[in-house]
């Protein structure tokens, strides 16, 4: 019988023997009204029955309200010595249900049994996708059976679709289909085929297309087969199997969803969690033992190369293995963000100058803070979410791998060392200070008179210098704070390590500037202290001799305080460029009265050509040279005095930036951050011999 175009509905033709049909149907667009189905035996109509029984599956399973199944009882047996094509229809619009139709044989051609199959082809899915040339496919007949033509063109866990004929008959075949030895479907290969007519090929009428409801498991191995139900003969191109799934497809992927969001109990909660957490676990180590080898493992490989090679051979020695570059670890308590404070600038040049020096660098952040892009770019391996869970994670699981790791600032020296010197015992542990905490709070006390902040600066001193004992290597940006350090801590190997600063000098001309600007974040104590004395007393005294004089301020976390109007001042707060403000000013100022370590504010402003007026605390461990050195004072009249002329004066404003850019270009190089780095982590016998015991006090 035709099937007209019809509306969606789904059933399933369960059942079928000589005397009776079972099984469900449903239209989900009526929720009320049973389906009625018409039976068509040979293509004519046998009986009707109306899916109006109760089957409490299909209640469960959703469909309808349980109430539509059918179970039917023939009226007129089926002739058993007769071949029966049933058909099982909605009688409405002539739309068939699942497994219709179907094929009832003569009782003397019983199916043969599965011990007849052949040996299965292997193939994987998707892998059967044949042009029109496939049509031609003939499987060679056994004795006594007929010729089947055809071809299997899409097997896939969804779907099989293809096309057959017997070319001795002009009805269609009609092909009962088998995963894994049990029946899953039915099909009468009949659809239009274009193609097949176009070849001459019978009237087209030969493909099928079959649904596979639900799709097969893509985690094992499934054997299909496709045999015509009539006297059991394989189409060409069965059986066949479909191999499991190696890697994440889509498919793999929505199936294992389906597997953990179907978990009804906190039981099958807990079993899939488990198994999940212990794959996790493999997977991580696996990635672990792929990023690195360990230490000794590197310096085998390195010794045995060198075996392989005698003082003056043509070649150096080329290992069997490649060898891998010493890797270092780097750990900040966050990610550095370029341009936000002169910490992220300085561990993001150290970072890319182990990485010019030849180390194969990681970072990692204590506050797994996502992966700054500029790193990612630049080809460091950030190590955070969702690959490690803490940087105490990351070392465990990369035992042994690392040559040097670097720790910034000392609430990562206390909080890692000791699990550094445990999980990676070869490696050399360098310790940069960033800047003395407890110098910047014992300077904060005595101008405050804060008994309080005093006694919180001997605690940290106590926790600064024994993180300086613990380290092999020390780094400080400050000449002045090594030289602290140095008599503080006598044994420790101090190095003194600025940081990168590329020149940016300004194109825009004296004449079209005017002002000043005072830059910093201030949730830092010295930036809040120093931007209040800014506008308390330098600013009015600067409006006081040129009433147009104007101050910018710039920066993060500016407090309302600051905020409120005040003649002369424009607040800026964060910026996305310093550029911009750089652009504007003649000149810029730092009244620091306390603080400590080298200040990024004043090295930005050289890199720019534009003069900066300071106190001695904000030029401190610099070694300025002159006429840097001539911009500093330590009063309010001094600095006063200082801003004017240089902002009055072209020719000795641009002197001054021409030592400031000198400055830069000359100790804030590259290729010498380069080789003050190189010395202070002893690259030299890390680089020189991968795997050497890095720890060592060489």
């Amino acid at each position: 019988m035709a099937q007209a175009t019809a509306a969606f509905f789904r059933g399933n033709l369960e059942l079928v023997q000589w005397d009776r049909l079972a099984g469900w149907a449903d239209d989900p667009a009526d929720l009320h009204t049973p389906v009625e189905l018409l039976i068509v035996v040979n293509g004519v109509p046998h009986s009707r029955v109306i899916a109006d029984l109760f089957r409490e599956d299909l209640q469960q399973a959703g469909i309808g309200n349980g109430w539509r199944a059918f179970d039917l009882l023939l009226s007129l047996p089926l002739s058993r010595q007769l071949r029966n094509v049933i058909e099982v229809v909605r009688a409405s619009d002539g739309a068939a249900i699942l497994g219709s139709p179907c094929v009832l044989e003569p009782v003397e051609d019983a199916l043969p049994g599965s011990s007849e199959l052949a040996t299965p082809a292997s193939m994987s899915e998707a892998a059967v996708s044949q042009p029109p040339a496939g049509i031609a496919a003939v499987e060679a007949p056994a004795e006594g059976v007929a010729v089947l033509q055809g071809y299997l063109d899409r097997a896939s866990r969804k779907q099989l679709s293809g096309w057959v004929r017997d070319p001795g008959l002009d009805e269609p075949v009609s092909l009962l289909i088998s995963v894994d030895g049990q029946r899953v479907a039915r099909v009468l290969a009949s659809r239009p085929r274009p193609d097949l007519k176009a070849a001459g090929l019978g009237n087209g009428r030969s493909g099928f297309d079959v649904e596979l409801v639900p799709p097969l498991s893509p985690a094992v191995r499934h054997l299909i087969e496709l045999r015509r139900e009539s006297d059991g003969t394989h189409i060409p191109g069965s059986p066949l199997a479909i191999e499991p799934e190696h890697a994440f497809t889509d498919e793999f992927r929505g199936y294992a969803e389906a597997l953990v969001t179907s978990a009804d109990s906190d039981e099958v909660v807990r079993d899939r969690l488990a198994y999940l957490t212990r794959q996790i676990e493999t997977l991580q180590r696996q990635r672990a033992e792929r990023r690195s080898s360990p230490v000794h493992v590197r310096r085998r490989r390195w010794q045995e190369a060198q075996h392989r090679w005698q003082p003056g051979q043509a070649e150096e020695p080329v290992a069997e293995v490649p060898l891998q570059a010493p890797r270092a670890l780097v750990i900040d308590y966050s990610a550095p963000i370029p341009e936000r404070d002169a910490g992220s600038n300085a561990i993001t040049s150290h970072i890319l100058s182990l990485q010019r020096l030849g180390f194969a660098v990681s970072f990692a952040a204590a506050d797994l803070s996502p992966a700054p892009a500029h790193l990612e770019a630049a080809g460091i391996d950030c190590c955070g979410l969702p690959w490690f869970a803490s940087v105490e994670e990351l070392l465990r699981r990369e035992a042994g791998s690392y040559e040097l790791v670097y720790l910034h600032r000392h609430s990562v020296a206390s909080r890692y060392q000791q699990l550094v010197r445990y999980h990676q015992p070869q490696a050399r542990l360098v310790y940069s200070v960033a800047d003395l905490h407890f110098l910047r709070e014992q300077r904060q006390a005595e101008l405050e008179q804060d008994h309080l902040l005093r006694a919180t600066a001997s605690r940290t001193q106590l926790l600064e210098l024994l993180a300086i004992s613990q380290a092999d290597r020390v780094i400080t940006h400050s000449s002045f704070e090594a030289a602290q350090l140095r008599r503080q801590a006598p044994k420790a190997r101090v190095h003194v390590v600025p940081w990168a600063v590329p020149p940016r000098p300004t194109a825009v001309p004296f004449a079209r500037r005017r002002g000043i600007a005072f830059i910093g974040g201030y949730n830092h104590a010295p930036n809040l202290d120093a931007a209040r004395w800014l506008l308390q007393d330098i600013v009015p005294a600067l409006r006081a001799r040129d009433p147009q004089f104007e101050c910018l301020l710039v920066g993060s976390h500016m407090p309302e305080a600051l905020r409120r109007p005040q003649p002369g001042v424009v607040v800026l707060g964060q910026v996305p460029s310093l550029a911009e403000v750089l652009d504007r000013v003649r000149l810029t100022v730092a009244p620091l009265n306390f603080g400590a370590g080298i200040k990024g504010k004043v090295l930005d402003s050289y890199a720019a050509g534009i003069p900066c007026v300071c106190t001695s605390i904000a030029a401190e461990g610099m070694d300025l040279p002159e006429p840097l050195a001539a911009q500093v004072a330590d009063d309010g009249p001094g600095l006063v005095e200082l801003i004017l002329r240089l902002h009055e004066d072209p020719v000795l404003n641009a002197d001054t930036a021409r030592a400031g850019l000198e400055y830069v270009q000359t100790r804030l190089s590259e290729a010498r951050i380069d080789a003050l780095l190189a010395g202070a982590v002893g690259a030299a016998s890390l680089l020189a011999e991968p795997g050497r015991n890095a720890a060592a006090r060489d």
